[in-house]
């Protein structure tokens, strides 16, 4: 084939070629610009997703702040109620529940239930919002209604046991104990396996070295209480140092109300609250204190105190052995006390009066009758000197009811037969006591301290009576706290003595070992 080609045609053809050449750059860069803005727009509008994304979660993030201070607060406001509960502050106790409590170092006397409520003011208690309502109890200061009763160092304390509140709240029931293992270890002859009595120390022919041991478990304790609301409580507690071998003794028995109480528990003519802490419970000797069963009225006003009492009391006497007597009180002992205490200590006076009137048979085969009226006196007070030292004292003067006095509890020593006059005279004596009890460490406490006995004896009695003595103590007390609290370990090292009316002595040595757990 033949083409032809003319200069027209060369010249169009050379200036197509040219544009085609010059407009093919800008075509291919038309090209390549669109992804570019593709790109733009798409990362812009992930810009902006992003954003919106963080505004959600600042929100999400203020939300998570608010709920965790709400949490901190619920966290903080649980967490104060745990305590306030652990200390028996305040707690609300469902119907029907058992609660175990737990011992603290603070000892009250009686007590069963108590009913805590606060007004919108807080200034009174504020009336249930329906029938079903169960009341605020607390059972770790046990009775805060009632007026405190006495109670001795080694008392197992209100807030220890198991509780069981009835499903209105109104009743409940505590059960509650102390096993204790005691062990004695004496220079002369074991007279008495639970505490050293000054009377009772060997003298003359007995006065004799001989070291020997007593274990016991009889000083373990067992108690039942019942309450009905605020109104009244029972008591029922036991030990086993009965008179015969390893019988169960009633300790206190007694119902209560608010201002009352009947039945048997310490009487208000007692030095319970003045004995320091040791393991022996008749502690620095002159200690005042039995359970006589009685009709008693507790008062007070502020700082002031007192008790109003009558016991049932006779009492006991020496006399010959051909003669057939019995005590035969008509009347019982009026006792009284009043006390004044702050947070400095306690001081208290305390007076009794003992109509002792013993009827016997004389040799003529007649009953008659002889009276005698006792008194009795004394004073006592602690003193908190810091918060480390506590000193306890007290003095009493007794005519005629020596056997208030715990050291006087095994013998005859509140009237003797006068063969001269043919009547039975009051025996006087008097006592006292002074110790220091000190705390090295918060579960740690030491007593030193010591006592003297005097009994006014009387020239017709025969030369082995009891005329005076005296006992020194110290001890060392560990009290564990944490999960094992109610724990106590104890040691303690006694020297007494006596001198009898014709001038024979003795004194004797004893070291005590005790273990015991409050449940």
């Amino acid at each position: 084939m033949n083409i032809k080609l003319d200069f027209a045609s060369i010249g169009l053809l050379s200036h197509l070629v040219i544009a085609a050449c010059i407009s093919f750059p800008a075509y291919a860069q038309s090209i390549d610009d669109d992804p570019i803005d593709s790109m733009q727009k798409v990362i812009e509008q992930q810009r902006g997703e992003l954003d919106a994304q963080s505004q959600k979660l600042k929100s999400q993030q203020q939300q998570l702040d608010e709920q965790q201070k709400m949490l901190d607060t619920l966290q903080s406001d649980l967490k104060a109620l745990a305590e306030e509960r652990a200390l028996g502050r305040e707690g609300r106790d469902q119907a029907g529940e058992i609660v175990f409590s737990e011992e603290n170092g603070d000892e009250t006397s009686d007590g069963l239930l108590s009913e805590v409520t606060a007004s919108a003011d807080g200034a009174g208690a504020s009336k249930a919002s329906d029938s079903d309502r169960v009341a605020v109890q607390s059972h770790a200061s046990i009775n805060d209604h009632h007026l405190a009763l006495d109670t001795h160092p080694l008392d197992v304390p209100d807030e220890t046991g198991l509780f069981i509140y009835s499903n209105d709240g109104n009743k409940v029931f505590r059960m509650y104990g102390s096993i204790r293992a005691l062990a004695t270890y004496d220079n002369r002859q074991n007279f008495h396996p639970y505490d050293l009595n000054i009377p009772q120390v060997p003298f003359g022919d007995d006065d004799v070295e001989d070291w020997n041991q007593e274990w016991t478990m009889n000083t373990s304790k067992v108690g039942f209480q019942v309450g009905l609301k605020d109104y009244f409580t029972l008591l029922s507690e036991f030990d086993w140092k009965g008179e015969s071998g390893d019988a169960l003794r009633i300790r206190h028995m007694y119902m209560r109300t608010a201002h009352w109480l009947v039945g048997r528990h310490w009487t208000a003519f007692n030095t319970v609250n003045f004995l320091p802490l040791s393991i022996d419970s008749h502690s620095t000797s002159a200690h005042l204190g039995v359970r006589p069963t009685q009709i008693k009225y507790l008062g007070g006003n502020g700082n002031w105190s007192y008790q109003a009492a009558l016991d049932y009391y006779q009492p006991k006497f020496d006399e010959p052995e051909s003669l057939d007597a019995t005590a035969r009180n008509s009347l019982p002992n009026l006792v009284g006390n009043v006390s004044y205490g702050g947070s400095w200590g306690l001081f208290r006076v305390a007076a009794m009066l003992s109509p002792n009137r013993i009827s016997y048979v004389e040799e003529n085969n007649t009953r008659t009758t002889s009276s005698d009226a006792g008194f009795a006196l004394l004073s006592g007070i602690k003193v908190s000197v810091n918060e480390n030292n506590m000193i306890k004292a007290h003095i009493q003067r007794t005519n005629g009811n020596s056997q208030y006095g715990a050291d006087y509890g095994f013998g005859n020593y509140d009237m003797v037969f006068n063969l001269d006059t043919g009547e039975f005279e009051n025996l006087e004596a008097w006592g006292a006591q002074l110790a220091l009890e000190h705390r090295w460490a918060p579960s740690l406490t030491t007593t030193i301290g010591g006592g003297y006995m005097s009994m006014d004896t009387k020239s017709f009695q025969s030369g082995d009576a009891f005329d005076h003595g005296y006992k020194a103590l110290v001890n060392l007390f560990y009290r564990t706290t944490g999960r094992f609290r109610g724990l106590t370990l104890a040691a303690e090292l006694e020297f007494a003595g006596q001198t009898t009316q014709d001038g024979s002595n003795g004194d004797t040595t004893r070291i005590s070992a005790l273990m015991y757990y409050d449940f």
